[in-house]
């Protein structure tokens, strides 16, 4: 679920696309938007598990899912656009990815967790920078990447199953 503003958020469902909805003063709920697999027909993303949602400056959706990120440019649009987010390594390469979460910074990139560790993307150059968590004990057992968030101070902090949680400056 991600706040949008004015009272709307973004919501998930696991098999059944995102929903916008707006929350009532007496906890209501009234939808708004739904992009679901038979509005994405025709496109290269099609896909109803979302793990996780997060909107960048400039209101475009960046959805997580079992297939890699997704971006959603005017998502509240009956135009909206999906583009998929290859994982293009600076080396020229391409992986696939499952992206279990997503943060879009201040500074307008983009974090992906993923099983690997965290695949940072810059979307204006479209090149991802991976990175691996560091191995200081042999108590880890995964670099899965399960959830971003900023605190007070502006460090990220990145969640990794099995060994609780990291600090990125």
């Amino acid at each position: 679920i991600r706040e949008a503003g004015n009272n709307k958020y973004w919501l998930g469902l696991w098999g059944k696309g995102i929903v916008e909805f707006q929350l009532k003063q007496d906890l209501q709920i009234a939808p708004l938007v739904h992009i679901n697999e038979e509005m994405m027909k025709g496109t290269t993303a099609i896909e109803n598990i979302v793990y996780d949602i997060d909107m960048d400056a400039d209101n475009n959706l960046w959805i997580g899912t079992p297939y890699g990120a997704l971006k959603i440019k005017n998502p509240e649009s009956p135009n909206f656009t999906i583009e998929r987010q290859t994982n293009r390594v600076p080396d020229g390469s391409n992986t696939q990815y499952e992206a279990f979460s997503v943060l879009c910074d201040r500074a307008g990139l983009v974090w992906i967790g993923t099983m690997a560790g965290v695949s940072l993307l810059d979307p204006y150059a479209a090149v991802f920078d991976p990175y691996t968590i560091p191995e200081t004990s042999t108590a880890i057992t995964s670099q899965a990447v399960t959830a971003f968030t900023k605190d007070p101070w502006g460090r990220t902090l990145i969640g990794v199953r099995s060994i609780g949680f990291g600090s990125y400056n």
